[in-house]
This record gives C-alpha cells, structure tokens and sequence, in this order.
C-alpha cells in the first residue's frame, strides 16, 4: 500500500512539475509589446497607432508613429485597445490649386 501512495505522489510531482514548465514556456513566448505586427519598413507610408482607454476608442490616450524615413516616436501610455491608420508621406496633389 505504501508503494502505491509514493508512486502516485512522484507522479503527481511529475505532472505538476510537466505543467509548470510548460505554463513558464508559454508565458515567455508570449509578446512583451502591444504594438501590432506591420510590415517594415514602411516608405511612403506613416504608420499611425493610436491607443484608446477602452474598447469604444472614445478617449485616445497615446500615439506611436513611424514612416516616411524617420524613428519611432510615441506619446501617452500604450494599451491593448488600438487603431492602426496609414498616411502617404507626400501630400496630395490636387488638379485645381
């Protein structure tokens, strides 16, 4: 009886220790960054991500914005509730000034 209580104790052991690792190696993978996968580099396009306090996007709370050959630059806080909008670098040209 003995034998059989040890043997099921090491293998909830084994298990706890089988989930354990695999909870640390799923949470490691996971991104650290809320910013949306783009393709880069970007040249023509601005690249503008404006993040929102909830999922209406009714109060916008931070921008990040890259492109048209300059760095990454960013104001506000970054949050998962997001909108990705394009803008082409060069102005549009209009037929009548």
């Amino acid at each position: 009886m003995s034998l059989i209580r040890e043997d099921c104790s090491m293998f909830k052991r084994a298990l706890t220790a089988t989930l354990f690792a695999a909870a640390v190696t799923t949470a490691a993978a996971a991104p650290a960054t809320a910013d949306p996968t783009l393709p880069f580099p970007t040249p023509g396009m601005l690249i503008v991500v404006s993040y929102y306090n909830d999922y209406q996007h009714q109060d916008l709370v931070g921008q990040a914005w890259w492109g048209c050959g300059d760095p990454r630059e960013s104001w506000g806080v970054q949050t998962n509730h997001v909108t990705v909008g394009k803008v082409p670098c060069d102005p549009p040209t209009h037929p009548n000034p």
